[in-house]
């Protein structure tokens, strides 16, 4: 996972509070947003470990979690779901058309269902997948 140098982010356990992250000599410093403390270090390690783990959800300039370009349901455990299909699925005219969206749409949902829709995410990801499986069938003569 790549952190920035500087960062804010709030602390499930203490919601109200935004804290203020800064890079310095192979640690991070950490205090509450605004205050005068002197701040924590915490190793580069465990501060990713409390971020994955949601303990600390990171937020965007404007003080809120960036739901639209970094939802936590899609960036976890130091994989982000659209990096990976970037990265594997970067040829166009590799797949078809609708053979990306179901790609995509069954990754998308098998990866957040925990954090999201639990049963029903496992579900569309399925009716994704069959349409995958149906377009695969039909290229080798089967229904």
């Amino acid at each position: 996972m790549n952190l920035p140098a500087e960062f804010e982010f709030r602390n499930i356990g203490l919601a109200d509070l935004v804290f203020e992250a800064m890079f310095q000599d192979g640690s991070y410093l950490i205090k509450e947003k605004g205050s005068n403390q002197l701040p924590r270090i915490y190793a580069t390690s465990s501060v990713i470990t409390y971020i994955q783990e949601k303990n600390w959800i990171l937020i965007n300039d404007n003080g809120v979690e960036d739901i639209i370009n970094k939802p936590s349901h899609y960036h976890k455990n130091e994989i982000d779901v659209v990096g990976y299909l970037e990265k594997h699925f970067p040829l166009e005219g590799e797949f078809t058309v609708s053979e990306g969206f179901y790609i995509g749409n069954t990754i998308k949902y098998v990866s957040r269902y925990k954090e999201k829709n639990g049963l029903e995410d496992l579900e569309k990801a399925a009716f994704y997948l069959g349409k995958l499986i149906d377009i695969e069938k039909s290229k080798i003569g089967e229904e």
